[in-house]
C-alpha cells in the first residue's frame, strides 16, 4: 500500500520513536513524515523507536501541512472532536476496509494532529475523509502512537483478508488540485446565473467538502437539486 503517516507537528519526540516502532511491526505503510517536528527530536524518538529508528532517519520533514498536502491523492485525517463540518467520521475499521478495497494505486495520507489540540480546521478541510476511534469517554483521546497504532493494525488486518484478486483494483481518485478547479468553475458559475446572494464562502467550503466525501448524504442531495432548480429557471427565463 502507498500510505504515508503525517505526523503534524508532534510535541513529544518519544511519541515519534513509538510511531516508528508501530510502522516497522505492521510494513503496512512506505514512509514518515513529520511536519515541523521538536528541536533535537531525533535523540530522544531514536530511543523509543528501539531499532526502528531508520523511519525517523528517512522521514519526510516539513515546515507547513500546507508544504505537503497536494502530494496526495487522498488525505484521511483523524480526529476526536466532532460537530460541523467533521462529519460523517468513519471508524479505522471502515477506513481501512475503503482503503483496501479501493485505493490500493493511490497515494495516502493518513493525518494525526498534535498531542494536546489534534488537527485544525484549515488543515481537516484539505482531508477527503474525516475518520475518529470510538471511545467510551467524551473528554479524553489516546495517546498519538496508541492511535496511529489502531489505524495501522485495521489496515494490516484489512490487506491481509482481501482476496489477491481484489488487491490488484483500484478507483482513480481525483486529487486535491481537480477538486478545487472544479469548485472553483462552479463558484463562478453560480455566481454569474445570481445563485449566490450572499454566504459565498460558505457555499464553496459545503461544496468541496461534498464533493470529498466517500457517502452523499440526503441533504447534499437537496442542495444539488436546488442548485439545478436554479439553474434550469435561469436558462428558461425569457430574455428581455
Amino acid at each position: 500500500m502507498n500510505i504515508d503517516i503525517i505526523l503534524v507537528e508532534p510535541a513529544i519526540p518519544e511519541n515519534i520513536g513509538f510511531v516508528a516502532r508501530s510502522i516497522e511491526v505492521y510494513s503496512i505503510t512506505n514512509n514518515l513524515v513529520i511536519i515541523n517536528p521538536p528541536e533535537n527530536y531525533l535523540t530522544a524518538s531514536m530511543i523509543t523507536a528501539v531499532g526502528c529508528g531508520q523511519h525517523i532517519i528517512k522521514a519526510n520533514i516539513a515546515k507547513t501541512f500546507a508544504d505537503i498536502y497536494l502530494e496526495y491523492n487522498t488525505l484521511i485525517g483523524t480526529t476526536r472532536r466532532t460537530g460541523g463540518l467533521r462529519y460523517p467520521l468513519y471508524t479505522p475499521t471502515q477506513i481501512a476496509q475503503f482503503i483496501t478495497e479501493n485505493l490500493t494505486n493511490e497515494r495516502i495520507g493518513l493525518v494525526f494532529g498534535r498531542e494536546d489540540n489534534g488537527l485544525c480546521n484549515d488543515e481537516l478541510d484539505k482531508c477527503r475523509i474525516l475518520s475518529s476511534i470510538p471511545s467510551a469517554s467524551a473528554t479524553l483521546s489516546l495517546n498519538l502512537s496508541h492511535a496511529v497504532t489502531i489505524y495501522l493494525d485495521a489496515l494490516y488486518q484489512a490487506n491481509r483478508m482481501l482476496p489477491k484478486n481484489e488487491k490488484e483494483n483500484s478507483m482513480q481518485i481525483a486529487d486535491e488540485y481537480s477538486i478545487n478547479q472544479l469548485v472553483t468553475h462552479a463558484m463562478r458559475l453560480l455566481e454569474k446565473s445570481h445563485f449566490i446572494k450572499y454566504g459565498f464562502k460558505s457555499l464553496e467550503r459545503t461544496l468541496q467538502h461534498l464533493i470529498k466525501k466517500p457517502i452523499v448524504e440526503k441533504k447534499d442531495i437537496t442542495l444539488l437539486h436546488a442548485i439545478c432548480y436554479h439553474l434550469e429557471k435561469f436558462i428558461d427565463k425569457p430574455k428581455q
